[in-house]
Protein backbone atom coordinates (compact mmCIF):
# COMPACT_ATOMS: atom_id res chain seq x y z
CA UNK A 1 0.00 0.00 0.00
CA UNK A 2 2.85 2.63 0.81
CA UNK A 3 4.19 1.80 -2.52
CA UNK A 4 0.93 2.02 -4.31
CA UNK A 5 0.86 5.69 -2.60
CA UNK A 6 4.19 7.06 -3.04
CA UNK A 7 3.55 5.96 -6.68
CA UNK A 8 0.28 7.25 -7.10
CA UNK A 9 1.64 10.52 -5.48
CA UNK A 10 4.46 10.54 -7.83
CA UNK A 11 2.58 10.69 -11.09
CA UNK A 12 -0.21 12.62 -10.32
CA UNK A 13 2.86 15.24 -8.98
CA UNK A 14 4.34 15.13 -11.90
CA UNK A 15 1.06 15.37 -14.01
CA UNK A 16 -0.23 18.12 -12.23
CA UNK A 17 2.83 20.52 -11.64
CA UNK A 18 5.19 20.03 -14.07
CA UNK A 19 8.02 22.80 -13.79
CA UNK A 20 8.71 22.25 -10.30
CA UNK A 21 7.52 19.02 -9.44
CA UNK A 22 11.21 16.85 -9.57
CA UNK A 23 12.33 19.25 -7.22
CA UNK A 24 9.21 18.72 -4.71
CA UNK A 25 9.81 15.20 -5.11
CA UNK A 26 13.82 15.48 -4.47
CA UNK A 27 12.61 17.62 -1.24
CA UNK A 28 10.20 14.71 -0.21
CA UNK A 29 12.71 12.05 -0.44
CA UNK A 30 15.32 14.15 1.60
CA UNK A 31 12.83 14.86 4.47
CA UNK A 32 11.63 11.35 4.35
CA UNK A 33 15.92 10.00 4.31
CA UNK A 34 16.20 12.39 7.58
CA UNK A 35 13.13 10.84 8.89
CA UNK A 36 13.88 7.46 8.32
CA UNK A 37 17.02 8.12 9.73
CA UNK A 38 16.45 9.44 12.41
CA UNK A 39 13.68 7.04 13.84
CA UNK A 40 15.44 3.85 13.15
CA UNK A 41 18.93 5.32 14.91
CA UNK A 42 16.37 6.12 18.04
CA UNK A 43 14.85 2.78 17.59
CA UNK A 44 18.84 1.12 17.49
CA UNK A 45 19.99 2.84 20.23
CA UNK A 46 17.04 2.03 22.21
CA UNK A 47 16.93 -2.07 21.00
CA UNK A 48 20.94 -1.69 22.03
CA UNK A 49 19.67 -0.89 25.21
CA UNK A 50 16.33 -2.58 26.39
CA UNK A 51 16.01 -4.43 23.36
CA UNK A 52 13.53 -7.38 25.45
CA UNK A 53 11.53 -4.30 26.45
CA UNK A 54 10.88 -3.00 23.12
CA UNK A 55 10.31 -6.51 21.34
CA UNK A 56 7.85 -6.94 24.07
CA UNK A 57 6.09 -3.91 23.56
CA UNK A 58 6.13 -4.43 19.64
CA UNK A 59 4.78 -7.75 19.98
CA UNK A 60 1.90 -6.03 22.41
CA UNK A 61 1.42 -3.77 19.49
CA UNK A 62 1.30 -6.04 16.65
CA UNK A 63 -1.28 -9.37 18.18
CA UNK A 64 -4.76 -8.69 20.01
CA UNK A 65 -3.86 -12.33 21.55
CA UNK A 66 -1.28 -14.01 23.39
CA UNK A 67 -0.63 -16.72 20.70
CA UNK A 68 3.08 -15.03 20.34
CA UNK A 69 4.02 -16.25 24.12
CA UNK A 70 6.01 -19.27 23.00
CA UNK A 71 6.93 -21.83 25.67
CA UNK A 72 11.18 -22.19 25.05
CA UNK A 73 11.67 -26.05 26.49
CA UNK A 74 8.61 -27.00 23.55
CA UNK A 75 8.22 -24.55 20.93
CA UNK A 76 10.55 -25.30 18.04
CA UNK A 77 10.71 -21.49 17.01
CA UNK A 78 12.22 -20.34 19.97
CA UNK A 79 14.90 -22.99 20.12
CA UNK A 80 15.54 -22.69 16.42
CA UNK A 81 15.65 -18.72 16.41
CA UNK A 82 16.67 -17.87 20.28
CA UNK A 83 16.49 -13.73 21.89
CA UNK A 84 20.05 -12.86 20.00
CA UNK A 85 18.53 -14.17 16.74
CA UNK A 86 15.76 -11.46 17.05
CA UNK A 87 18.45 -8.52 18.41
CA UNK A 88 21.10 -9.26 15.58
CA UNK A 89 17.83 -9.53 12.96
CA UNK A 90 16.40 -6.53 14.28
CA UNK A 91 19.74 -4.29 13.71
CA UNK A 92 20.69 -6.08 10.37
CA UNK A 93 17.28 -5.09 9.47
CA UNK A 94 17.22 -1.00 10.30
CA UNK A 95 21.01 -0.94 9.75
CA UNK A 96 20.03 -1.99 5.95
CA UNK A 97 17.01 0.35 6.08
CA UNK A 98 19.27 3.59 7.17
CA UNK A 99 21.59 2.38 4.72
CA UNK A 100 19.07 2.96 2.16
CA UNK A 101 17.81 6.06 3.36
CA UNK A 102 21.15 7.88 3.17
CA UNK A 103 21.35 6.51 -0.49
CA UNK A 104 18.33 8.34 -1.42
CA UNK A 105 18.97 11.12 0.50
CA UNK A 106 22.38 11.46 -1.31
CA UNK A 107 20.64 11.41 -4.54
CA UNK A 108 17.76 14.13 -3.89
CA UNK A 109 20.35 15.93 -2.14
CA UNK A 110 23.28 16.33 -5.14
CA UNK A 111 19.86 16.41 -7.78
CA UNK A 112 19.08 19.80 -5.34
CA UNK A 113 22.21 21.10 -5.55
CA UNK A 114 22.91 20.75 -9.21
CA UNK A 115 19.19 21.74 -9.99
CA UNK A 116 19.74 24.75 -7.91
CA UNK A 117 17.20 27.43 -8.99
CA UNK A 118 19.40 30.65 -9.28
CA UNK A 119 18.09 33.79 -7.52
CA UNK A 120 16.27 36.57 -9.10
CA UNK A 121 18.26 39.72 -8.62
CA UNK A 122 17.17 43.12 -9.32
CA UNK A 123 19.21 45.37 -11.42
CA UNK A 124 21.70 47.79 -9.92
CA UNK A 125 20.21 51.37 -9.82
CA UNK A 126 22.21 54.31 -10.84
Amino acid sequence: LSLAYVLIYAVGLLAFRRGEAPRELARGILKGALATVGILLALGIGSLVAFNALFLQFHLLVYTNNLWMLDPRTDYLLKMFPDGFWMDATLLSAGIAIGEAILLGAIAAVYLRLRKVPRVTEPAKH
